[in-house]
């Protein structure tokens, strides 16, 4: 069977964890023996580079992009707040790129499509009209659940309530756009439930990341390194890493003075790459994401916003790395406190955790080996990939 998957920004290079998740789901989809189609946005943050997908990859799936201005302009961004539309939805809608879908429908036979994020479905008119298989959604998070955390950490009364008025309409756009596909994918059991509490009765699936796994190399923890690794054009991100360098680092290195933070991402700011901060170093983007981790110590994750999975936890836990994060951070992974991960969700305790793994060897690594044995029965590419067929097949 052929499938179209369209996705929201290109997925090489592998800038964030979003972009990981659609190559993850691709592996999927090509283990499984699916013929794939690849059709994508390009934007100006996510360009479209065809060099970046390796080979023979690209030569199997032949990604194509459309550009898409996607970026917020401000009278369009003030005329929304007296509209009832969702301007986060509007912007990733181009005729150019409609009209390339109907193009690939009327001159390919494809079984199903797969629409990567829910800021696809502006296009689900035109595929139902030129479109009689199955469309399925993969739901990365929910959607306007990461625009009321912003909203709810939000101090400006103004900002407030603009975020507020974001995540209302797209809201609506959401759970209306949902009943209308045939099937969900979700990263998390948690965004199923949440969906179904929405009185989304869809068919819908909890099919989580897959990840590669590499048990042969026992890891050696830095004890006195924390890290952080993120996108940083990702509000939650953006979130997390203030919080770190301005309430919890500060308050680890007061325990222990030779503590080192290292800082890594792509689309980083200028003001972040320059920062000079007692014992925080700044690596920007890199290329080795496991290398990076492996060299850094301890993973530390005080997301207090956002949905869905996150891909570094995940990438961490397969690596053997313990991680501190807040209940928000392991949403879609099943970790018990102190056994595969340390949560934490106030500043003192996230503090108190952190210390507690940097300083007792034994328990960091013992928590690292009990969440890589979390991750490998959890999250292998053959279970998942069976249950992604079997959910294909069912709807």
């Amino acid at each position: 069977m052929k499938i179209l998957h369209l996705t929201n920004k290109p997925i090489f290079p592998l800038l964030d964890g979003g972009c990981i998740a659609m190559h993850e789901l691709l592996k999927n989809l090509l283990q499984l023996g699916f013929e794939v189609k690849n059709l994508t946005i390009e934007t100006s943050k996510h360009p479209f580079d065809l060099e970046s997908y390796p080979s023979p990859l690209k030569e199997i799936i032949l990604p194509e992009a459309v550009f898409v201005d996607t970026q917020i302009k401000a009278k369009d961004a003030f005329l929304s707040l007296f509209g009832s539309t969702s301007y986060n939805i509007s912007r990733f809608y181009n005729t150019e790129f409609e009209n390339k879908i109907i193009e690939h429908l009327q001159t390919s036979n494809f079984g199903v499509i797969i629409l990567e994020s829910a800021y696809l479905l502006p296009y689900l008119p035109a595929i139902r009209a030129n479109f009689s298989g199955k469309v399925i959604l993969r739901a990365h998070n929910v959607e306007y659940k990461i625009w009321e955390r912003l909203a709810a950490s939000e101090i400006g009364i103004a900002k407030k309530l603009f975020l507020r008025k974001l995540a209302k309409d797209l809201m609506k756009f959401e759970v209306n756009a949902l009943k209308k596909v045939d099937g969900i994918a979700c990263i998390s059991e948690e965004d199923l439930l949440h969906f179904r509490s929405l009185g989304i009765y869809t068919p819908i699936s909890s099919i989580p990341v897959s990840m590669d796994f590499d048990t042969d190399n026992p890891l050696s923890i830095q004890q006195n390194k924390f890290c952080f690794l993120g996108s940083m054009n990702w509000k939650p991100n953006i979130e997390a890493v203030d919080l770190l360098l301005n309430k919890i680092f500060p308050k680890i290195l007061e325990k222990i003075p030779n503590a080192e933070l290292h800082l890594a991402g792509s689309f980083m700011s200028d003001k972040l790459l320059n920062l000079k901060q007692k014992n925080v170093f700044i690596h920007g983007k890199v290329t080795d994401v496991k290398r990076f981790l492996s060299e850094n110590g301890i993973l530390l994750v005080p997301l207090k916003s956002g949905s869905g999975i996150r891909i570094k936890i995940l990438e961490a836990l397969a690596l053997g790395i313990p991680v501190v994060s807040s209940k928000v951070g392991f949403e879609g992974i099943p970790v018990k406190n102190e056994i595969h991960g340390m949560i934490a969700n106030r500043t003192k305790d996230f503090v108190d955790a952190s210390v507690l793994l940097a300083t007792n060897a034994d328990l960091a690594h013992k928590i690292g080996e009990k969440g890589q044995i979390l991750a490998i029965e959890t999250f292998n590419i053959h279970n998942i990939s069976k249950k992604l067929l079997a959910f294909i097949q069912s709807i």
